[in-house]
Order: structure tokens, then sequence, then C-alpha cells
């Protein structure tokens, strides 16, 4: 099967998602990652579809190959994401200490100088890196994967929640104080969602997944 766009992949298996025609996604996003094993974007979308049809050993396998890819490729939110959905199909992994305090080091060694928290709409990973080991660890045990399919998803967010989008594009709204939803976002990889940190009550968020998206959560009292 000759290798397919980035954005036509979604496009591709749309149909039969929404039939729930598991295997032939599998089929055709694993004919992607065969193509083009360093695509990490359409790996995590195989592991994701494993884990929809309950296959965990298959989705462990995709998951433990994406974690060094992104490691290596200096990705930091996604390695933390990749380590989380490790140690959930693996309670061996979970059991390793100082895992990551090992990831602080190496991301510290790659020698990321960038002193700018935000780049556009990405969120730059300095502001984790310069944590105290024990801040880092922290944060990184902290942190939760949410998997959203396709539709409109509301969550709630305490003031300094912070959600960075992992897989997939999203729309976003955020709701006032007086519950009117501002106008809407668009949310690409990398991209991210800050819950003002100042305010004193929590705000309503409205998620409109336009594929397969996994957010990582970090929980406001821990930013």
């Amino acid at each position: 099967m000759p290798q397919q766009p980035r954005c036509h992949v979604w496009t591709t298996i749309r149909g039969f998602w929404e039939r729930g025609e598991w295997a032939e996604c599998i089929r055709l996003v694993k004919a992607v990652v065969d193509a083009d094993p360093y695509d990490a974007s359409q790996r995590y979308l195989l592991a994701r579809l494993y884990l929809k049809v309950g296959n965990q050993r298959h989705a462990l396998i995709q998951f433990e190959k994406l974690l060094p890819l992104c490691v290596g490729r200096g990705d930091l939110y996604r390695a933390l994401a990749m380590q989380k959905q490790v140690d959930e199909l693996s309670p061996s992994s979970g059991q390793q200490e100082g895992r990551y305090e090992a990831m602080q080091r190496w991301f510290r060694s790659l020698g990321i100088r960038s002193q700018a928290v935000r780049e556009g709409g990405v969120l730059q990973p300095l502001l984790f890196l310069s944590l105290a080991s024990t801040g880092f660890t922290r944060a990184a045990e902290a942190c939760v994967v949410e998997r959203l399919d396709p539709g409109v998803h509301e969550r709630e967010g305490t003031p300094g929640t912070l959600w960075i989008t992992l897989l997939g594009e999203l729309r976003c709204a955020e709701a006032d104080a007086r519950a009117t939803w501002n106008p809407e976002r668009d949310l690409e990889e990398g991209h991210f969602v800050l819950v003002d940190p100042s305010i004193l009550a929590s705000r309503r968020y409205r998620f409109e997944a336009l594929s397969p998206a996994d957010l990582l959560r970090l929980p406001g009292e821990v930013t």
C-alpha cells in the first residue's frame, strides 16, 4: 500500500471507524506505519486502535516503540504520555523507581536553552525541565492521558489545569463566568490549553475532537 499523507489517514479510515470496522482501521493504519516506522503520530493512532479493540498486548508493543522514539526526538510531553501508557499496560514498569528522573536528565542533556515559556500555541519544555527532580517527578506522576473519540466532550478545569494536545485535531471553547461559550480555537498536536491560574473558580471547556485525540492533563493543584 503506498504511503498516504498524514492528513489523509483519518479521512481514509473515518467511515470504517464510524461503522465500528476496527479490523479494517487497524489494517489501513498499520500499512502506513509499516511504510514509515518513524511516523510517531500514525503509530500512536495504531496504538489507540489496539486499545479500542481491547488488544492491550499489541497496544503495549506500540507504546514501547513510541517511548524511545519520542525521547530521541526531544518530544517531552509525548514521552511522558508514552511512559504513562506503558505504566498502565505493564504493571512492572511502574515499579521502576527513578524513571522520570532519568527522563528529565536525558532531556536536560539535549541542551534546551530557550527561555520562552510559550512560542505560538506550543508550551515549551523548559517550563518542566527547570523544576527540581522531585518537582518534575511529582508533575509527571500527576499527569493523566485523556482519550477522546471524535465528537464533543466537556471537561471542567480547576485554576492552573493544563491540557496539551498529543494526538489529533480539536476545537476548544471556554465558558466564561456567566457560562457563555467564548469563540472556539483550533488545537493541533503540541498546542495547549491553560486554565487561568488567577481565577477563583473552575471553568468549563468544550473539546470537539475532529479525529481520535489524546490530551495530556496536568491538574491545577500541581502546576
